[in-house]
């Protein structure tokens, strides 16, 4: 077997490696908020723009729009979503093998700076997210390979500006790419000065239709802004270099004194890098033009809220490419630090994998409880934009069931009868999404509204995210009366219908007090054929708004009650009692007859 295909074997083999790292355990993450956004986004790709300026996003479209398409073909499931990130993370490594050979690297040295960024936790990580962190580093050393080729190939330049457009339209902090690359120009400055008119020319013509994208998404763009911009803070710029570094070095699951640790190797083997390839201009000032996007990075980060390493994945390969020159030198001293790279991306590997999951913000296990409860007509309110993609990704048959509203928590009330009111007039039930928000809280204005004109059914919740379900048809008046001794009269509609697991069932009844009532619960219980407690809805009257003890005398107290039949619920005659107990000590009141629960209604469960 001769030479090439030695090496076209061992990059395949690179290649392979690469994509399983990237598809490994890709689900094990629960989505996080911005890619919830993506998918949001995604969907609705032909009005990013408006959408943008809608919801405040300051991110370009280019990634929101081929996720929107890729979508189309592949669906919005977890792993779709993000398997175009892992192909993009993929595309970046097999790049890097034209790109070093473009640098002058042996064949030897460019399978090596592969074979580092097929197997660096942070390139991996970021493969592993639906955000344009991948897409950012495929079209980066697709541009740079380009701009390195412009006067020798005859579809470099036409190359140059599509990608680079691409890959300023998915991240805007690329842009010191564009200076990077005149950078590497210098090492031959003849042909800086035949050039520079016809490749300042292209740079523009990549970086114009980003700016008429700005020109129109500006709104959206300085409100999302404004939201990250935050108050500005002490200038560490060790810190920043030392975190930037590390997780270049180990990725972003390290934690603690390691990452220090892998912060000086990498910096050490970049910088003696940089000596060793002082004989190869080009490859050296690649090498060197990284120290642009640290200083980008130093600059712009005092002036955010936010600033992560992510940010300069695209800048990856440029630090990676100087190293081989040194790591390809034939010493103990040189092998040493290959190792301990080596090791340093290894451990990284197996921390990111084993990683402990963010429970507080991992959504499954509710969306699982509540996807099945779903119906064909229900409005889900939510906040964010990111909670429409997380359930059109784990529950994608919702994006056909639930017609989701944005919720108005945050308005001043006057308006909120005039949004509130077409919501629960156009759907049966209506889903209340609340994160890091009580929506007991008087100031969760939504929340409130529903539970003054519609029927609480039921609530689920996992860590800061909680989910209500009201039945929102008007109150009917009751017809039949049942008194509780001579202290409260119950109003109620006999009723008896089928059901099915998921279905909300609702009551209308009327609390008639004849004197002070004290503090009294009301209990609502659906009881199975066996006499066992199938589910229940206990609380305080109008969906826990008036209390017994704010009853007065000969009022009537109109109290709209719901019940959620729950999956699982086998077949049969199931019973729904109402009932009256002290809070104090739990015992229940009891009526006429000596009972002590009313029963107000028959399901026939199918």
């Amino acid at each position: 077997m001769n030479r090439r295909r030695i090496q076209a074997l061992l990059a395949g083999m690179i290649v392979l490696i690469a994509l399983l790292l990237r598809v490994n355990a890709v689900e094990r993450r629960p989505l996080h908020f911005d890619e919830g956004n993506s998918v949001y986004f995604g969907l609705h790709w032909p009005d990013v723009l408006a959408l943008s300026n809608d919801n405040a996003e300051a991110d370009p479209p280019a990634h929101r729009i081929l996720l929107g398409v890729w979508m189309t073909l592949a669906g919005t499931s977890p792993f779709a979503i993000r398997a175009l990130s892992a192909g993009l993370g993929v595309v970046a490594v097999a790049l890097t093998w034209p790109f070093g050979r473009a640098l002058g690297l042996r064949p030897q040295a460019a399978l090596l700076v592969m074979a580092l960024l097929a197997v660096s936790p942070f390139h991996v990580d970021y493969s592993q997210e639906a955000k344009s962190y991948a897409l950012v580093s495929a079209m980066a050393l697709a541009s740079s390979l380009a701009w390195l080729r412009i006067g020798r190939s005859r579809l470099a330049p036409a190359a140059y500006v599509f990608c680079t457009l691409f890959m300023l339209g998915a991240h805007y902090f690329s842009a010191p790419l564009l200076a990077m690359q005149w950078v590497w120009l210098l090492a031959d400055r003849s042909q800086l000065r035949r050039d520079a008119p016809r490749r300042a020319m292209l740079q523009a013509l990549a970086s114009g239709p980003v700016g008429l994208w700005i020109a129109l998404a500006w709104r959206g763009i300085l409100a999302g802004g404004a939201r990250v911009a935050g108050t500005p803070h002490p200038f560490a710029p060790l810190t920043v270099l030392g975190n930037i570094l590390g997780e270049f070095a180990l990725g972003r699951t390290v934690e603690g004194t390691v990452v220090l640790i892998g912060a000086f190797l990498f910096a050490g083997l970049w910088v003696a890098g940089l000596f060793m390839a002082h004989r190869r201009a080009r490859l050296m000032l690649v090498g060197a033009s990284g120290m642009i996007a640290l200083v980008f990075a130093l600059v712009v980060e005092p002036r955010l809220s936010i600033f992560y390493p992510r940010f300069l994945l695209w800048s990856l390969p440029m630090f990676m490419a100087p190293m081989v020159a040194l790591l390809g030198q034939r010493s103990a001293l040189h092998l040493a630090g290959g190792v301990a790279l080596a090791a340093t991306e290894i451990a990284g590997l197996g921390t990111f994998y084993s990683a402990r999951i963010d429970t507080d913000n991992d959504f499954r296990p509710l969306i699982a409880q509540v996807r099945p409860l779903t119906r064909e007509g229900d409005a889900a309110l939510g906040t964010y934009i990111w909670m429409d993609g997380m359930w059109a990704s784990y529950a994608p048959e919702t994006l056909r069931s639930l017609t989701w509203v944005r919720d108005f928590y945050q308005q001043d009330g006057r308006d909120l009868e005039a949004l509130m009111a077409p919501v629960s007039a156009a759907h049966p039930r209506v889903w209340h999404l609340n994160f890091n928000r009580n929506p007991d809280d008087t100031a969760t204005l939504s929340a409130q509204w529903l539970k003054r004109n519609t029927a609480y059914a039921a609530r689920f919740r996992a860590g800061s995210l909680s989910v209500l379900l009201f039945e929102s048809s008007p109150f009917e008046p009751p017809g039949t009366a049942t008194s509780f001794g001579d202290r409260v009269q119950l109003g109620y509609t006999p009723q008896r219908r089928s059901a099915r697991p998921g279905d909300v069932v609702r009551l209308n009844v009327r609390w008639m007090p004849s004197q002070p009532t004290g503090d009294l619960a009301i209990f609502t219980h659906l009881i199975g054929p066996d006499g066992r407690l199938i589910a229940q809805n206990d609380g305080d009257a109008v969906n826990g708004l008036r209390p017994a003890f704010t009853w007065k005398p000969n009022e009537g107290v109109d109290d709209p009650r719901a019940l959620l039949v729950p999956t699982g619920v086998p077949p049969g005659e199931y019973q729904i009692r109402i009932g009256l107990y002290q809070r104090a000590d739990g015992r229940r009141l009891t009526t006429s007859t000596g009972a002590d629960f009313v029963l107000v209604g028959t399901l026939d469960i199918n």
